[in-house]
């Protein structure tokens, strides 16, 4: 008899194993009902050292068979229960090499859901039959699954159906379907793609800003999506407080500013519209002998239809909109240059974007220039296309700080500059980058 380290080194005892499994699986075939185990082992030559490993591996091959087609009748069912009997394999053994199986063809079905993203009917009637060949449920399969595979199926199917940047309701109702057919409710099915729901949202966001306008559309599908996903608190604040922002913003752009009915600070004029009135820190450079020094006040700023007011407790001035020579947008606010008082830098507080853009469209509307629009001029609209494909070149993230959320598409070399909306001429940025960057040209 040899020793379990000589079995263990023995270099022919896999073929022994292999020729022996053949030969008892031939015996077994012939036979059938009337098969003897320790006769067909005489017969077959099986060394009574390799005969455990002989019979695990006709078992084994057995089950293979059975589960050829991803079917398993109940007469194949009845047929390896008596396979696994006349072979005296112990019901460990038996439940370890199902269990493997099960493993095996689960697997493989879950494969060809990923490939074409979705659980449909003969597919779940296949995941119900191996849940109950393994005396378990789908969702018990799937949950044992996941902790191997880091739950990716269900990412997988989400992944497929957004990797074109949309998500319509069937897609979403399909995802919902194969989640339910695998055991999971909608609140646990979004808990699995949560990290990529957000993302996903923060990306449909993004493309809404990318014109500087939100459409009746982008506003629908966002609450949409908002409504769809669980996503928490916090995440859902940021996202309907962009859309109020850009909601706004898009009817500024469109020539309509908000008016305020009340205004303490400044002694109106006859027709005069309040159109901002905020807190705001000016900021002016001024050249000296010793070098460049910035004088800075802390006041309110009231932008009316017609000129702006800036008062504070050591400074105040105003200046009319006719004698301004250019608005830039700067870090938490902007830079005015003007011909008479009034140039230097505004700040508003939490990098407040809405009173420059009202300051703007007011110029724009003293100088009757904010809807005009020459035939042929360039356009900072970025195609979907575009848009897609760098979204997917920066991961969803600031190509220069990593951020995820307040990401602007941003146009490398600006359009007024004659940059074009190129892929080579579009990066993703968050928005303090972004404003960081305009700073600089």
């Amino acid at each position: 008899m040899k020793h379990g380290w000589d079995r263990f080194v023995d270099p022919e005892r896999e073929q022994r194993i292999k020729v022996g499994a053949a030969r008892l699986n031939k015996i077994l075939a012939e036979e059938r009902r009337e098969f003897a185990l320790d006769k067909a082992v005489a017969a077959a030559g099986i060394d009574v050292e390799d005969l455990n490993d002989v019979t695990r591996s006709v078992y084994s091959q057995c089950v293979d068979r059975a589960w050829r087609d991803f079917e398993l009748t109940e007469a194949e069912v009845k047929s390896l229960s008596w396979v696994g009997s006349v072979l005296r394999i112990s019901p460990a053994v038996i439940e370890l090499t199902n269990k493997q199986k099960c493993d095996s063809v689960f697997g493989t079905i879950l494969g060809q859901a990923i490939d074409d993203g979705r659980i449909d009917d003969d597919e779940h009637r296949r995941l119900t039959a191996v849940a109950r060949w393994a005396g378990t449920t789908v969702r018990k399969l799937v949950q044992d699954f996941f902790v191997e595979f880091g739950e990716s199926f269900l990412r997988g199917i989400f992944a497929a159906a957004t990797e074109d940047g949309r998500l319509n309701q069937d897609e979403w109702q399909q995802f919902l379907q194969s989640a339910e057919r695998l055991g999971f409710s909608r609140a646990e099915a979004n808990s699995l793609v949560a990290p990529f729901s957000r993302r996903f949202v923060e990306h449909v966001l993004a493309d809404a800003k990318s014109d500087g306008r939100l459409s009746a559309v982008e506003e629908r599908t966002l609450f949409r999506l908002l409504n769809q996903f669980e996503l928490s608190p916090e995440f859902r604040r940021h996202v309907t407080t962009e859309v109020a922002r850009m909601r706004v913003l898009t009817q500024i752009a469109e020539g309509i500013l908000p008016v305020l009915t009340d205004c303490r600070d400044v002694e109106l004029r006859a027709g005069e519209l309040v159109h901002f009135r905020g807190q705001s820190v000016y900021m002016q450079e001024r050249q000296r002998k010793s070098g460049t020094i910035v004088e800075e006040a802390a006041g309110t700023l009231v932008i009316t239809d017609s000129r702006a007011v800036f008062t504070s407790s050591t400074k105040s001035f105003m200046f009319g909109h006719i004698s301004i020579l250019s608005i830039r947008d700067a870090i938490d606010g902007v830079e005015i240059r003007a011909g008479s008082k009034g140039t230097g830098f505004y700040t508003f507080p939490h990098n407040d974007r809405l009173p420059a853009a009202i300051w703007r469209a007011a110029v724009g509307r003293g100088n009757q220039t904010l809807v005009a629009k020459v035939e042929g001029s360039p356009t900072r609209h970025i195609p979907r296309e575009i848009r897609q494909r760098i979204w997917v070149r920066y991961g969803g993230r600031c190509a220069e700080c990593q951020a995820e959320d307040y990401l602007e598409f941003d146009h490398i070399v600006p359009v007024a500059k004659g940059g074009s909306n190129s892929d080579s001429n579009v990066q993703l940025l968050c928005r303090r980058c972004n404003l960081r960057k305009s700073d600089k040209i």
